[in-house]
């Protein structure tokens, strides 16, 4: 009976290794799975990040080039007035 009862005890004590061994390796590959995810998370937000800093690079670069643009037509109109300015001084009235 003692015989028994030890070689029930053996079978228990590798049931519950087997049982432990298979939850680490269910673990473990559920970690894995939820490492992947994050890892494409993580990537898919630095690609948008990236593609946010290209844009806002090409909207400064687009709104310099016509703050360029703008300030080149505001000067051709200073001289157009100042050259008006100068044709009626020289009139006489």
């Amino acid at each position: 009976m003692q015989a028994l009862a030890g070689k029930r005890g053996e079978f228990m004590e590798t049931f519950c290794i087997v049982e432990l061994v298979q939850w680490t390796e269910t673990k473990l590959q559920w970690l894995c799975e939820e490492a992947k995810e994050k890892e494409t998370k993580e990537k898919k937000l630095r690609r948008l990040l990236q593609q946010g800093r290209e844009q806002l690079k090409h909207l400064t670069f687009s709104k310099e080039s016509e703050r360029h643009v703008l300030l080149s037509q505001l000067e051709k109109q200073e001289q157009l007035l100042d050259e008006v300015h100068q044709a009626k001084r020289g009139k006489p009235t």
